[in-house]
């Protein structure tokens, strides 16, 4: 494993190619950037020579989580993460997905809104916990959330807390078969919608409250739309609906 800052590293073609040159008999290593948030001129460049990238600022939970969300991969909340730049090539996963957007901030809602638009989002935006679960009752139409973790009246953890009670209760009919498994045209065999934590505070005890909370993942203050496009995309599969 390598870990190189890109202010230290000028990621040129030929010093690429020279580094890997070095491996030529042996595997070469897996490799990590380390970069800020404004990383968009080298992105493609990135995802060419097979680079993960873990966005600045580091703090030690955070990195710990990337670097395993990286080497073993996954998609459970089990590991959560924050950060980390795959190698999925920027397509059409979000396209007419709807996602939900809830933070009582107007500037973060516009922000991630217009970001996830972009990418063929359909978002609609709630000011509060509160009106989250009522978006998120099931049965409903949405494929994902980013959830704001800091919210006056019910922050994001509680009302996770009780969208996931919701989705339980449902779960138990839908396995005793009380109500139909059909719904909007699709066959759910068990209700889960993708949910993420937006917040400023990465620290260990609110990655870990994120878990215990029900919640997917999450994504740090200030955040780059395709942080944001990354994180939800790898709960999708191409031309395909989450159900």
């Amino acid at each position: 494993m390598v870990l190189i800052d890109k202010e230290t590293w000028s990621l040129e073609a030929i010093t690429w190619s020279n580094f890997a040159s070095m491996f030529t008999n042996s595997k070469i290593p897996k490799l990590f950037i380390l970069a800020n948030p404004a990383l968009k001129n080298n992105s493609q460049f990135f995802q060419d020579v097979n680079l993960n990238i873990i966005l600045k600022p580091l703090r030690a939970s955070m990195l710990q989580v990337s670097l395993q969300r990286a080497l073993f991969g996954g998609g459970d909340k089990g590991n959560c993460r924050n950060g980390v730049v795959g190698n999925l090539s920027l397509g059409s996963l979000l396209q007419g997905k709807r996602i939900l957007v809830v933070d009582d901030n107007s500037v973060n809602l516009r922000v991630a809104a217009g970001a996830l638009k972009k990418y063929g989002a359909e978002v609609t935006c709630a000011d509060s916990g509160k009106r989250a679960i009522e978006f998120l009752k099931p049965p409903h139409s949405f494929d994902a959330c980013f959830m704001d973790i800091q919210m006056p009246e019910m922050d994001g953890f509680e009302a996770t807390r009780r969208i996931r009670g919701m989705e339980a209760a449902l779960n138990d009919r839908i396995k005793r078969d009380e109500v139909c498994r059909e719904i909007n045209g699709k066959v759910i065999q068990s209700w889960h919608i993708p949910i993420l934590a937006m917040t400023a505070d990465v620290i260990q005890a609110t990655h870990e409250e994120c878990l215990k909370s029900g919640m997917d993942g999450y994504v740090s203050k200030p955040f780059e739309g395709e942080q944001l496009y990354r994180e939800v995309a790898r709960f999708f599969k191409p031309n395909t609906k989450l159900s």
